[in-house]
């Protein structure tokens, strides 16, 4: 048997392309929506596990009443504040209000509340404070077993009222807020519960509790004051007794009699400083009186040089001038309508104009002798203030022997005024408490009650359902997505070229366990797959076509077998005859496979061909020749024999039309890149939803390595419902034909 070269060298392949680099397993984001669609079931299922136990809570939830009173605190300031003004600095007012939201919220005023409306006594505590006992459940076997053994739990120690009062104080606080929005003075206190008119009753009681408390403290503030007052005044009176005695005894020692007038400040002089305060009195009002009849006469002054005598207040106050005054201005108004209508020269226009002058004259007059009295008003007075001062310098020396006791009297009533003063306030202070104390009233007013709710507050079943629903829905596309990411094998023809740069020769579905009956239906969507994959290789660009075609896999299990036999009884519909030799030597399947009671012949082929191991018509139009392997050097190991192999497929060139060779998978056994020199072109069968990428991936590069021209890769045992955009050719493969050899 002649060895011949199997390779067609003038025959031009597609070049090896690069491999794509191993990256991490990812879906784009583009095909979300295609995910999403693809596994809208498993988006479902999600969603209904996340939403039903969500929307059950939500049911669950009891429904609650809120209600809110309004208080305005520190009335005496209701204006707003400008925030921006203080710069991010915490002002007095922020502090008061904060102040005032920390009595609210005490325990304190918690527990007047309690006290004020007897919540202990409520149904909603009763049930805190006494606790029914459990119902038996699916644990009371083990109740039973407990009580049998002497373990049941102790019953629980019963509340005192401090107890009893504390839960409620709790219970109270945790259904109560107390909030302010940081523009104004308002506090709004909210109760929250489960009761409308208890959520009502609470707000209101606490607005109420705590006018109260406002108020008892300006009572007890005062009181404390009132109380402090009285102990300081009786010191006080003591203290003023003390200093009036010292100034008593001062004057007697010294001989200053006092006189019996009393000055304005309520004080007692001697004689002789009695008249020095009279006649410095005097002289003080007669130099005011100077200086006020000096500026009136530099007024006239001023005026007589300016030519406005008439404008001084008193010549203006003067009834004489008035009086003249008055008829002057008629004469002039006459004058101004005798001008319009008479001439100028007219006997009755001269008689107004001298009349008007006249008047003039005797108005300058006036004023020349009003002017000249108030000089005499001033000149007098200027004497008197001369006379003054002169008796005043006379009283000077009489009192100078009086004014070195004066200064040390002057001392001692100092400080007995000074006690009276301290005495007097004190004592106004204390009638001011007296009468305080009983209509003290809180700096706080309550703007609006508290009214019961007509309908629950919420929760908002409608909203938290839809939001549930939503999430849901969020985290059921999200984790169908992470699904799919997670996924390690080939999912898509797409993902196939793109991750490994292997043409996608095609798509084949899964076949289920009755395989044999597919290859016998032309219009079923499994042979019509293997149909166009077969047709790409017989027929199709020169890129791919090819008449002995290695067909191989990563590793066992990816179906390459039975796409041998599909593409070879693909082949043999279309009135052609195929060739599969069965090269996977420690594992013939292919006979198998078509034949459940297949069994290989033995020795050489009988007639014209003398094909070793060959079957005749297994098939229609289709032939298998298995293979068995060669020893190795004695050594037990059976090896395929390449140089066998060679002459078959050199023969059967001549005999058949696509000779298919199912060979072991690459990556478990190398035969395949050892014999892909001897074929046109090599096919992998990919797995779908199973072989990884890396293992695709280095099945290439060992076949590239021993320079086999692989074809492309069909994607075997796939769901044509679950490939993405490739889902469309299962329907359109599933049609019925129609046409013209159907009519």
């Amino acid at each position: 048997m002649t060895m011949l070269s199997v390779r067609d060298e003038s025959f031009v392949g597609p070049p090896p392309m690069p491999l794509a680099a191993t990256a991490a397993e990812h879906v784009p984001l583009g095909n979300a929506l295609v995910i999403v669609r693809r596994r809208k079931w498993t988006v479902l299922l999600i969603t209904a596990g996340l939403f039903i136990p969500m929307a059950g809570v939500i049911l669950s939830i009891p429904r609650y009443y809120e209600t809110q009173s309004s208080l305005l605190v520190d009335t005496g300031k209701t204006e707003f504040t400008d925030l921006q003004a203080h710069g991010g600095a915490v002002s007095g007012d922020t502090l008061m209000i904060h102040t005032q939201t920390d009595i609210l919220l005490s325990r304190d005023m918690a527990g007047k509340v309690v006290d004020r409306i007897d919540l202990v006594h409520r149904p909603e505590l009763q049930k805190i404070i006494y606790p029914s006992a459990p119902s038996p459940g699916p644990w009371g076997v083990m109740d039973v077993v407990r009580h049998r053994l002497g373990l049941d739990p102790a019953p629980p120690k019963p509340l005192s009222r401090t107890e009893q009062r504390q839960v409620a104080i709790d219970w109270l606080l945790r259904h109560v807020t107390v909030g302010n929005d940081g523009r104004s003075y308002t506090i709004a206190v909210s109760a929250k519960t489960n009761d409308a008119a208890l959520s009502a009753r609470i707000a209101n009681a606490y607005a109420a509790t705590y006018l109260d408390f406002m108020r008892d403290l300006k009572i007890t503030t005062v009181a404390h004051a009132h109380e402090w007052l009285n102990e300081q005044i009786g010191a006080l009176q003591s203290r003023v007794a003390e200093a009036e005695g010292r100034v008593e005894e001062f004057r007697r020692a010294h001989g200053l009699v006092l006189s019996q007038e009393v000055s304005r400040d309520g004080d007692q002089t001697t004689l002789t400083g009695r008249r020095m305060s009279r006649v410095d009195i005097a002289l003080t009002e007669a130099s005011n009186k100077l200086a006020e009849q000096q500026s009136i006469y530099d007024q006239v002054q001023a005026a007589r040089r300016g030519g406005s005598l008439g404008a001084l207040p008193a010549v203006v106050a003067s009834p004489l001038v008035q009086q003249i005054s008055g008829e002057l201005a008629q004469l002039e108004k006459q004058r101004a309508d005798l001008q319009t209508t008479d001439m100028s020269e007219s006997p009755r226009l001269r008689q107004l104009n001298s009349a008007i002058a006249g008047l003039r004259a005797q108005l300058g007059a006036e004023e020349s002798h009003i002017a000249g009295s108030l000089r005499a008003q001033l000149e007098a007075t200027r004497a008197e203030v001369a006379t003054l001062e002169a008796r005043v310098r006379d009283l000077k020396g009489a009192v100078a022997g009086e004014n070195v006791a004066e200064v040390q009297l002057r001392q001692l009533v100092s400080e007995a005024e000074a006690a009276q003063a301290v005495y007097r306030d004190y004592l106004t202070r204390f009638e001011q408490t007296s009468a305080q104390a009983a209509m003290q009233e809180p700096d706080a007013v309550l703007i609006s009650y508290a009214q019961a709710p007509l309908a629950p507050s919420g929760p908002h079943r409608g909203q938290l359902i839809g939001a549930a629903g939503l999430l849901s829905l969020a985290v059921g596309c999200f984790g169908t997505i992470l699904l799919e990411r997670l996924r390690p094998g080939v999912r898509t023809l797409e993902q196939l070229e793109q991750r490994t740069t292997l043409f996608p020769l095609g798509v084949v579905p899964f076949a289920g366990r009755e395989r044999r009956p597919l290859l016998e239906y032309r219009t079923s969507s499994y042979t019509l797959s293997v149909d166009h994959i077969c047709n790409m290789l017989r027929h199709g660009d020169e890129r791919f076509r090819a008449q002995v075609v290695l067909v191989t896999s990563a590793l066992p299990g990816e179906g390459k077998t039975f796409l041998s036999v599909a593409l070879a009884a693909s082949t043999a519909r279309s009135q052609a005859r195929a060739l599969i030799i069965d090269a996977d030597i420690r594992r013939n399947q292919v006979g198998l496979s078509i034949r459940p009671t297949f069994r290989p012949p033995q020795g050489e082929g009988s007639g014209a061909s003398r094909l070793p191991g060959l079957t005749r018509d297994i098939m229609q139009n289709v032939d298998l020749i298995t293979l068995r392997g060669t020893r190795s050097n004695g050594s037990g190991r059976y090896l395929l024999d390449l140089k066998q192999l060679a002459a078959i497929i050199a023969e059967a060139r001549t005999l058949y039309d696509l000779i298919l060779i199912d060979m072991p998978p690459v990556l478990v056994i190398p035969d395949a890149a050892s014999a892909g020199r001897l074929v046109d072109g090599a096919v992998i069968a990919v797995r779908w939803q199973r072989t990884e990428m890396d293992a695709v991936l280095t099945t290439m590069r060992r076949l590239h390595a021993c320079g086999v021209r692989v074809l492309g890769g069909i994607l075997t045992q796939a769901d044509m419902n679950d490939l993405g955009r490739d889902s469309s050719m299962h329907a359109y493969l599933a049609q019925d034909l129609h046409g013209y050899d159907n009519a």
